[in-house]
C-alpha cells in the first residue's frame, strides 16, 4: 500500500504565494544594547549653587567688599549649604554610574 498525500502542506501553499512566515528565531528576543553611559551635565545647578558662596567667601578674603557680622555669619551658613550640595551631588552621581556598570 502506497502513502498517498492530500494536498500541497500549508507552508507550501503560503510560499507559494509569497508570504512567509518567520520561525522560531525570530521570536528570540535581542537585548538592548547600550554603549555609553547617558550624558550628563559637567557641571550641575547643585554644583553652580554651591559655588556662589564659596565665591563670595574668596571676594571677602582678597578684599573686593566687606561683610558686616550678620552677613559674615550668613555666608558661613550657606558655605555649609554649598558643602552639603556638592557631597549630594557626588553620591548621586556615583550612584548612576554604579548603576550604569551593573547593566
Amino acid at each position: 500500500m502506497e502513502a498517498s498525500t492530500v494536498g500541497p502542506s500549508n507552508d507550501d501553499l503560503l510560499a507559494q504565494q509569497g508570504i512567509e512566515i518567520p520561525g522560531p528565531e525570530a521570536d528570540a528576543v535581542e537585548p538592548d544594547v547600550v554603549t555609553a553611559p547617558p550624558a550628563k551635565p559637567d557641571i550641575t545647578k547643585a554644583q553652580l549653587v554651591g559655588s556662589v558662596p564659596i565665591i563670595a567667601k574668596l571676594l571677602t578674603a582678597f578684599g573686593v567688599y566687606t561683610l558686616t557680622a550678620d552677613q559674615q555669619e550668613a555666608l558661613t551658613l550657606a558655605l555649609g549649604g554649598g558643602a552639603a550640595l556638592f557631597v549630594a551631588d557626588a553620591v548621586i552621581r556615583f550612584g548612576r554610574a554604579h548603576a550604569f556598570g551593573k547593566r
